[in-house]
């Protein structure tokens, strides 16, 4: 099943340095119907101005992916991870069983970008970050694999699925129309998005 979410029906908050929308409940936007969809926990839209971002903060139990439209976002975390996440690269953090990170804008202009938080398909992993590239021109005309936490074994074998790692969304580029959804042989749907 395809839901389908306005981008002007999202939560919305404007910070002075950052500029942010909220498909699902976050931070002080709270909307009981629409606080995840399965194992989709967040998936925001933030742009945030040069020279400014997110401290060091924790995070546990839950995959992170992030995707630059414009600009650079500058990455830290506590495993010693140091990079900046451009336009043509997805970066995932596994979060696991805790990590500290920041994320800042470190050019004058502001940065725009994704991010999607997924609830992992088994706690207390350990930790790791990982960057793939993801061109910039796949992303707004044609596929982009995403990652995403391996499917769950069915409990009966007449209604096991194998084992997944990637989703892709496909949006046309010359149309206004949502991303259409499409899975990777084998696999079954467990998000919801659009472009």
């Amino acid at each position: 099943m395809i839901i389908i979410r306005r981008a002007e029906d999202r939560g919305h908050f404007e910070h002075g340095w950052l500029d942010t929308w909220h498909t699902f409940s976050f931070a002080d936007y709270h909307d009981p119907a629409h606080v995840h969809f399965r194992n989709l926990r967040v998936m925001n839209e933030d742009r945030i101005a040069g020279g400014q971002g997110f401290g060091m903060h924790p995070h546990r139990d839950m995959e992170i992916v992030t995707y630059v439209m414009e600009g650079e976002l500058e990455h830290r975390d506590s495993m010693g991870n140091h990079g900046r996440i451009k336009p043509g690269i997805v970066q995932r953090m596994s979060a696991g069983t805790g990590v500290l990170h920041s994320e800042v804008n470190p050019g004058p202009g502001a940065v725009h970008l994704y991010q999607i938080w997924l609830f992992p398909a088994k706690r207390a992993s350990s930790p790791a970050t990982r960057r793939r590239p993801c061109p910039n021109t796949m992303a707004k005309a044609a596929w982009c694999w995403l990652p995403r936490p391996r499917a769950r074994r069915a409990r009966s074998p007449s209604t096991r699925t194998r084992g997944c790692t990637r989703q892709s969304w496909r949006k046309d580029a010359n149309s206004a129309t949502p991303c259409r959804r499409a899975t990777a042989p084998g696999c079954r749907s467990h998000a919801a998005a659009w472009c």
